[in-house]
């Protein structure tokens, strides 16, 4: 714990004396620490800013049509996140969130909980979480156990059975 501590405070203060270089500690998810270069150049202006969003989301056809289009009409923005370190939770909310032909609704789509959220991941959902489960309005949920098969068993039981309800 002692040097992690002196690793994180000697990266704050290179950090803080340049502009240059910035270091990207990860040890609250487990992954290694980047070292990353700032870029001079980036994909965004005053009429394009950056926007960051929960990568969990559901697109609609028109807004999966325009991301596709946009990746394939804007080869630097595609270059640009290729070297950021969670792009996900950047790209496609900046390609979304700057057209304004589309309209976004802040609707979660996933049931999601995070006891310790400086852990940097979410709960695994167990057995004893199937009531807060059944009563969540979301479609989705993370993350499982995969080996909980009695859990797994029973949603899929639940799905399946909305679904013969349905038809």
């Amino acid at each position: 714990a002692a040097l992690t501590t002196v690793r994180h405070l000697a990266m704050t203060a290179v950090a803080r004396t340049q502009k240059k270089v910035f270091f990207y500690a990860m040890d609250a998810m487990q992954l290694p620490t980047r070292i990353g270069i700032r870029q001079k150049k980036t994909p965004f202006s005053e009429a394009f800013p950056c926007w960051k969003n929960d990568c969990w989301c559901a697109l609609s056809t028109k807004a999966l049509a325009h991301v596709l289009t946009y990746i394939d009409d804007h080869p630097e923005f595609v270059r640009y996140y290729a070297r950021t370190i969670i792009p996900l939770e950047s790209a496609t909310a900046t390609i979304v969130f700057n057209d304004p032909d589309l309209v976004v609704a802040d609707i979660p789509t996933h049931s999601i909980r995070w006891s310790n959220p400086t852990s940097g991941r979410p709960d695994v959902f167990t057995s004893a979480d199937l009531d807060f489960l059944m009563q969540s309005p979301t479609a989705f949920a993370r993350k499982f156990n995969p080996t909980d098969t009695a859990l797994l068993d029973t949603l899929d039981a639940v799905v399946l059975m909305d679904e013969q309800e349905t038809r």
